[in-house]
């Protein structure tokens, strides 16, 4: 990014930084509905037990850890609490609040990246800070969060919980971007990037797996014209590439949980 570009992400970052300002030094909240207890457990679990995370007993009476959840974004919770030896709960909400600020901020990234202009980027991650779209769709989501104004995406991460969805969120703009290079300009360092950034969102978040696999599938409709077919090509070997990659961390039997709670 140029130096314009520079100062309109830190901008972005800095509006969503205000608005979930009191997560950053956050220990406990008082948002009984939130999953994020389960979370945190999960992190606690990990750094009391780096030695063997083969076996998490705390979860319907046991199961192998790594068919709980994506260790991706719990691992880096007990990772960050172990190296400052801050709580597990300042450093989930730590990186929570984050994964809310680069949500926007990625987005300003590869909309800049794929378009060229700082307006429509600068506009597009200024518009999806403070509203979400669904509140034009659904008057019970309006009706939740009392206004039109107010950041769904914070009650997202404060009422609900959802700081690994979040971070995944985070990521689809930028693997979207890698992918495009890659595709498209085939530069060698996107190459290798592109899969492992796939990879480490699939080890983040199921749902936002989902939504990438949708951001994926609308990229290749757009590239089904004459020359750039066989871009579809290139973009399922880097999904092929990013599986084999996270294959030996993700137990089937999640992938199946994880298929039936979309059906439901």
């Amino acid at each position: 990014m140029n130096r314009k570009a520079t100062l309109l992400a830190v901008l972005i970052f800095g509006l969503n930084a205000y608005i979930c300002a009191n997560l950053f030094g956050l220990e406990f909240s008082s948002q009984m509905a939130s999953i994020e207890g389960s979370y945190m457990t999960i992190s606690r679990w990990a750094m009391d037990n780096w030695h063997d995370l083969t076996w998490f007993p705390l979860w319907f009476d046991g199961q192998p850890f790594l068919g709980v959840y994506q260790p991706g974004f719990h691992l880096t919770v007990a990772a960050l609490a172990t190296l400052t030896r801050m709580s597990v709960e300042h450093a989930y909400h730590l990186i929570a609040a984050l994964a809310y600020c680069a949500v926007p901020v990625s987005l300003f990234a590869a909309c800049f990246g794929f378009t060229r202009r700082l307006d429509f980027a600068f506009f597009s991650a200024l518009i999806y800070s403070i509203l979400s779209t669904i509140l034009f769709l659904s008057p019970l989501e309006r009706l939740a969060i009392h206004g039109w104004l107010l950041p769904k995406h914070y009650q997202d991460v404060v009422y609900y919980g959802e700081g690994p969805h979040t971070a995944a969120l985070a990521m689809i703009p930028l693997v979207v971007l890698a992918i495009h290079k890659a595709v498209r300009l085939r530069r060698r360092g996107y190459l290798i990037l592109a899969p492992l950034a796939v990879a480490a969102l699939m080890l983040t978040n199921w749902p936002g797996t989902t939504g990438l696999t949708m951001a994926l599938v609308a990229y290749c409709l757009a590239q089904l014209r004459p020359g750039r077919r066989h871009y579809v090509l290139l973009v399922a070997a880097i999904g092929l590439a990013a599986w084999l990659l996270v294959s030996p961390w993700i137990l089937p039997s999640t992938i199946l949980r994880a298929f039936a709670n979309a059906q439901q």
